[in-house]
């Protein structure tokens, strides 16, 4: 369980520095896909982004400060804003863009020297001035011809997607485990509610079973009442026939008596 518990740490590691690899890559992809439409396509001498712009150092006249190869961040300036002396600016020459340093301002004259120069540069008015250095980023395009090599690029690309995938695997795993407890859950409480239904009907049917017996011998005893009473009414029935039949047999002896005493009395 520890040696687990370890390798989730690390695969947890290594996945957020992956996903942090892969952002800057695709940031910086789409930094050059914008910086290919301006430059190429609409024919802008610089590309500007939320009031900044970068470059690519190309001389060595400011070696000490900025070498060749580095990258320069550049914060685009209004014609209205005040340059000081010291400052290292950009300004356009022409078709070309220099970044020198100032080192003297008269007014709307402004005089720059590069760092690594004897000379001063002629001087250049207000309006050229494109914007000012404030931040140099060294070996820049060391950086960029490694990244964008397609030898470096393809084989790091695949390799990095391989081992994201690799450390990303225990991550599904894991939620597919915690997505399949719910369900198997909810199968447990159905086997437990289909358990708890069959007992319910269970006892329902012996409920009505029970009734259903005690209402049998309910019905057998009322039906020997009703036998027993149309017993007693039928005998009741034939005694009165019998004691009809007897008034009528009494009825016709008297009446032959009567008749044969009448008979004597005549013959006497």
């Amino acid at each position: 369980m520890e040696w687990d518990e370890k390798m989730r740490v690390v695969k947890k590691i290594f996945r957020w520095v992956f996903d942090i690899i892969l952002f800057v890559i695709l940031g910086i992809a789409l930094i050059m896909a914008y910086n290919h439409i301006q430059i190429n396509i609409k024919g802008n001498t610089y590309t500007t982004m939320l009031g900044y712009s970068a470059f690519e150092v190309s001389t060595g006249s400011m070696s000490g400060t900025m070498e060749i190869g580095d990258a320069i961040l550049v914060k685009l300036i209004d014609q209205n804003e005040t340059v000081n002396k010291d400052e290292i600016v950009v300004y356009s020459q022409g078709t070309a863009l220099v970044t020198h340093r100032i080192v003297e301002v008269n007014g709307n004259q402004i005089v720059t020297k590069g760092d690594a120069n004897n000379t001063n540069d002629t001087p250049i008015q207000r309006n050229q001035i494109v914007g000012k250095v404030i931040k140099v980023i060294p070996n820049f395009r060391m950086w960029k011809e490694i990244i964008l090599t397609p030898k470096v690029l393809i084989p790091a690309s695949v390799a990095l997607l391989l081992l994201w995938v690799f450390f990303s695997y225990d991550k599904v795993k894991v939620e597919v485990v915690v997505k399949e407890e719910p369900t198997k859950t909810k199968k447990k409480h159905t086997k437990q509610e289909e358990i708890e239904e069959k007992t319910e009907e269970i006892e329902q049917n012996d409920e009505e079973n029970n009734e259903e017996n005690i209402e049998k011998p309910e019905k057998k005893s009322t039906k020997k009442k009703t036998t027993t009473e149309t017993k007693k009414s039928t005998t009741k029935g034939t005694k009165t026939k019998e004691e009809n039949k007897t008034k009528k047999t009494n009825s016709t002896r008297k009446t032959t008596a009567t008749k044969t005493s009448k008979k004597k009395a005549e013959e006497k």
